[in-house]
């Protein structure tokens, strides 16, 4: 009995679990034409603007190849919104507030808008790279400040 419960314990310890199911995000740039065919908020009507998602992933990595072995840490962002009228506009105009530390830096910043044409195919417009700046608020923090281009009710 005693073996068997110490048994038991081990195989739950070592199976896999997971606290939440987790749904799949489409691909940076996998746009499906329902998302920007939708018209309005399911859940509130009267919103200007949406989150679809919002997902972040942060590794921790070690690196012992170097003269000196160090830690750091890559975090990576997705966010996509769907702005439906005039009063979501303001969700174009990001500011991306991080911490100034030599350590810290924000790289490889990819955004872009898609609208609809009147044939009903997806236009793509990219943040132009020389649009984003950069804003240093104190000693401590800055900020990356952009806006998406060809906002539009729709996108």
């Amino acid at each position: 009995m005693k073996i068997s419960l110490q048994l038991s314990f081990f195989l739950l310890f070592f199976c896999g679990t997971e606290a939440q199911s987790v749904k799949s995000v489409p691909g940076f740039g996998k746009v499906e034409k329902s998302e920007l065919e939708m018209t309005v908020c399911p859940f509130e009507k009267n919103a200007g603007a949406m989150v679809i998602f919002d997902e972040g992933e942060s590794v921790f990595r070690i690196e012992l190849n170097a003269a000196v072995p160090y830690v750091f840490q890559q975090t990576e962002f997705r966010i996509r919104i769907k702005i439906f009228n005039k009063k979501g506009f303001d969700q174009a105009n990001i500011k991306i507030h991080y911490r100034n530390d030599k350590d810290v830096f924000i790289k490889n910043l990819s955004a872009q808008t898609y609208n609809l044409d009147a044939n009903g195919n997806i236009v793509v417009t990219k943040v132009d790279k020389a649009a984003v700046y950069t804003k240093e608020l104190n000693k401590r923090y800055s900020e990356k400040i952009f806006a998406f281009p060809d906002v539009k009710e729709g996108c």
